[in-house]
């Protein structure tokens, strides 16, 4: 028994260290330079430069200029990066629950651009067409969000940080370096926390549950029996999963161009369940916004467009959405 429980120990150590260090290494070669940008934009004031050219698009969403760096960070960097650009403002603005909520639902719909539309692209798929569709659904959610957070009265409260990071009233550069170190040292055990409950989960058989769950949803807006697994895998465990496994699937000739559009545009809008939106809540999202609303424009975003879609030929599909040289 005591050598059995080892073994099942050292798997389950191997299942969790070796992505956590792979994520780890990719992750800090991004954030390290944009939480250095963001000190010399604060340092020189061009802060307020960023903030005035996204203002009138976070406006619209009731979010201060300011987020615009977030938001900027996620989309051209990655997730992690976002949040950390986030945290770093934090000791200037000073958001509520429901603006906190509707700037992570908008990361969680846009973020990554250049791995996942890559992806999407490699899969088939025109690159602009999902960037639209990615950045509109993304601004019509926050817009709708901050109406209805506005009429409700909800969320109305300041928001705190759930796994508070480290501030300092010392403005020197040795200090804040300091406090950076801490941020990252913070945000290393918290991908160590969501890679362990992403793991218990699976070996628990969560995961297979939640995918028997969305299969019938899947179904009823219209995805085919083909499609239906491998998108599942993308909304549950990511898009560079299912991505990934949707290009393989191309490559053999299995799956329709049309029926690659479907998955990939409601992964693009809907993906990673449990992993991205852990990391949000952390850092203040309501599950109202980042997985209520944010799953329900996502699969109204794609049954509307299968509904339009669904009788057009591949000339049209190639014309629009996907790509001939494939």
């Amino acid at each position: 028994m005591d050598i059995n429980n080892n073994n099942k120990l050292k798997s389950f150590a191997f299942s969790v260290g070796k992505p956590w260090i792979r994520t780890c290494k990719i992750l800090f070669k991004i954030l390290i330079p944009i939480s250095i940008l963001i000190k010399i934009l604060q340092e020189t004031g061009g802060i307020n430069y960023v903030s005035n050219f996204f203002d009138p698009l976070m406006q619209i969403m009731g979010l201060p200029g300011e987020m615009g760096i977030v938001w900027a960070s996620a989309i051209f960097g990655n997730l992690y990066g976002g949040l950390l650009a986030f945290y770093s403002l934090q000791s200037s603005v000073t958001l509520t629950i429901a603006q906190t909520t509707i700037l992570m639902t908008a990361l969680l719909i846009a973020h990554s651009f250049l791995m996942e539309v890559t992806v999407a692209y490699k899969a088939g798929l025109k690159w602009l067409p999902i960037v639209i569709f990615r950045l509109g659904i993304a601004v019509i959610t926050g817009v709708f969000l901050n109406f209805f957070y506005s009429a409700t009265n909800l969320l109305q409260e300041p928001c705190h940080l759930i796994i508070p990071l480290s501030t300092s009233q010392d403005s020197s550069l040795l200090m804040w370096a300091l406090n950076e170190i801490k941020n990252y040292i913070s945000i290393a055990f918290i991908i160590l926390s969501l890679i362990v409950i992403l793991e218990i989960l699976k070996r628990l058989g969560v995961i297979a549950k939640l995918n028997k769950l969305l299969e019938p949803a899947l179904n009823f807006i219209g995805m085919t029996s083909k499609i239906v697994p491998l998108t599942i895998i993308g909304l549950t465990l990511g898009m560079a999963y299912g991505g990934a496994l949707i290009i393989d699937e191309t490559r053999s000739a299995n799956i329709s161009r049309k029926d690659i559009f479907y998955s990939l545009l409601l992964m693009s809008l809907f993906h990673s369940i449990i992993e991205d939106t852990m990391l949000v809540a952390s850092a203040g999202g309501n599950w109202s916004g980042i997985v209520l609303f944010r799953l329900i424009f996502a699969f109204i975003t794609t049954t509307i467009v299968i509904r339009i879609t669904k009788n057009w030929d591949d000339n049209k599909m190639n014309k629009y959405f996907t790509r001939k040289d494939i």
